[in-house]
């Protein structure tokens, strides 16, 4: 008779437990969801469901995951796009799934304007793959991604680095776009 009371009790907290949580996805949820618009370097920004939305005019939208008002204040240092090709290099005894998101989005930013990105590994040791090595002491533009625990953006010779986790990664690559591609 106790089991039986037991197993009540547990399918009458999880029918509270359901109820109570589907109650408040509908009722609780709509604010997040809710678009708020604010102004950015004269740009509106449209932020809805944890995305912000830059309109540079009625046919163009800036996708950020970011508030660009923190990535402001994030460190910045120009690329040199000059050449018209950037090498995005990398240690390869790092993690590439954290390296290997942060060249394609490089890639993608640079792309939409006409320059040429080339993946390179930073030195010959280690380096499995087919592709340049290409140093910070090269002559050419280079971006260096640097897994750390510091998110930060600096000159190195000819490389800008960017370093950071995951996260802090993430956040740089978005303050790059917000600066390379907001006319």
């Amino acid at each position: 008779m106790t089991s039986q009371k037991v197993k009540i009790g547990w399918a009458i907290f999880l029918i509270v437990l359901m109820s109570g949580s589907t109650i408040g996805f509908i009722h609780g949820g709509s604010s997040y969801d809710d678009p708020v618009t604010k102004t950015f370097r004269g740009y509106d920004v449209v932020t809805h469901s944890g995305t912000w939305n830059i309109v540079i005019n009625e046919n163009n939208v800036l996708p950020l995951g970011y508030d660009p008002v923190f990535l402001k204040d994030l460190s910045y240092v120009p690329i040199d796009s000059s050449r018209g090709k950037i090498y995005i290099t990398f240690d390869p005894t790092h993690d590439s799934t954290v390296i290997d998101p942060v060249i394609s989005r490089l890639g993608e930013i640079y792309l939409f304007k006409n320059i040429i990105t080339q993946r390179s590994c930073l030195r010959e040791a280690d380096c499995t793959e087919d592709i340049p090595i290409i140093n910070c002491a090269s002559d050419n533009s280079v971006v260096w991604i640097n897994p750390s625990n510091n998110t930060q953006m600096y000159k190195d010779g000819s490389c800008t680095v960017l370093e950071g986790d995951t996260l802090g990664l993430d956040q740089l690559v978005d303050r790059i776009l917000l600066e390379e591609v907001l006319p």
